[in-house]
C-alpha cells in the first residue's frame, strides 16, 4: 500500500518496494558505497593521504547508517518520477528505474559544464548548486529538478587536494535548511570528507539551490556523496538534460 515519508523537511508520498527489488536493493546497496570510497581512496593516494586513512572505511559506515533513509528514498522515486518510473531495476535497469552515483550532470546547470570542478570568484558565501557555476556570486533563481530524477545528498567530499569549504547550505521549494559545518571534516586529518545530519533529497521537479562558504578562493572540487535514482531511458542517456530554471 502507497504511504508517506518525512526526512528530514522532505515529506513525500511512497510506494513500497517489492520483494524482488528489496532483493535488488539488498544486493546492490553495498557496491554503490564501495565504489564511492574506492573512488575517494585512490584520489587521496595522490595527495598523499597516510595509509590508515586510505584504508578507512568510514564512507561505507556512513552510508550504511543511512541505509533505511536511502531504501525510503528508492520508494519516493518509485511513487514521483515521470513517465511513470515502474519497478526498481537496479543498476542495470532497462526497463523502470535504476539508481547510480551522482554526477555533476544531474544537479548543476550547464554554465557550470558537466564537472564539479570550480575556483571561486570570492571568498565568503557563494553559490555553489545554483543557478551558475559553482563559485560565482548567489544566483536567486531557483533550479528544478529533473522529473526524471531523484538525488540523495549525504555529504560531501573535495578531492582537489585544498578542500577550502566551511559550511554549506541547501535551499529546497524556497525553504533554507540548516547550516551544515564542513570544516572539521575536511580539516581534521587528510580525509576531505563530512557528512549530513540528515540526508537532503532532491524529490522530481523539486526547485532548489545551494550555497558553500568558500575561506579562499583556491580551485576546488566540492562534490556531494551522492545517489542518484533515474528512469531507465534516462540512464542511458551520455549527455542528460541538466537542471535548468525552467520547470520540468
Amino acid at each position: 500500500m502507497a504511504g508517506e515519508v518525512k526526512i528530514g523537511t522532505t515529506e513525500a508520498p511512497t510506494e513500497p518496494l517489492t520483494a524482488k527489488e528489496n532483493e535488488i536493493f539488498e544486493r546492490e546497496f553495498p557496491i554503490i558505497t564501495s565504489a564511492l570510497s574506492f573512488n575517494v581512496s585512490q584520489k587521496l593516494r595522490l595527495i598523499g593521504a597516510k595509509p590508515e586513512e586510505i584504508l578507512w572505511h568510514g564512507i561505507n559506515d556512513w552510508f550504511q547508517y543511512y541505509k533505511e533513509t536511502i531504501r525510503a528514498a528508492v520508494q519516493i522515486a518509485k511513487a514521483s518520477l515521470q513517465p511513470k518510473a515502474g519497478a526498481f531495476q537496479g543498476m542495470d535497469a532497462s526497463t523502470g528505474f535504476g539508481w547510480m552515483i551522482t554526477l555533476p550532470d544531474h544537479l548543476v546547470p550547464t554554465s557550470q559544464g558537466r564537472v564539479w570542478e570550480a575556483t571561486p570568484g570570492g571568498t565568503g558565501w557563494r553559490g555553489y548548486i545554483h543557478n551558475g557555476a559553482i563559485g560565482d556570486v548567489y544566483n536567486a533563481n531557483p533550479l528544478y529538478m529533473r522529473k526524471e530524477t531523484l538525488v540523495v545528498v549525504c555529504g560531501h567530499v573535495d578531492y582537489s587536494g585544498v578542500a577550502n569549504a566551511q559550511r554549506v547550505q541547501y535551499e529546497l521549494n524556497g525553504k533554507l535548511l540548516p547550516v551544515a559545518n564542513l570544516e572539521y571534516g575536511f580539516q581534521l586529518g587528510s580525509l576531505p570528507i563530512s557528512m549530513l545530519g540528515v540526508p537532503v533529497i532532491f524529490k522530481p521537479a523539486v526547485q532548489y539551490r545551494s550555497r558553500a562558504y568558500f575561506k579562499t578562493t583556491d580551485a576546488q572540487a566540492l562534490a556531494p556523496l551522492a545517489i542518484t535514482f533515474a528512469t531507465a531511458d534516462w540512464l542511458r542517456s551520455p549527455d542528460p538534460t541538466q537542471p535548468s530554471t525552467t520547470a520540468p
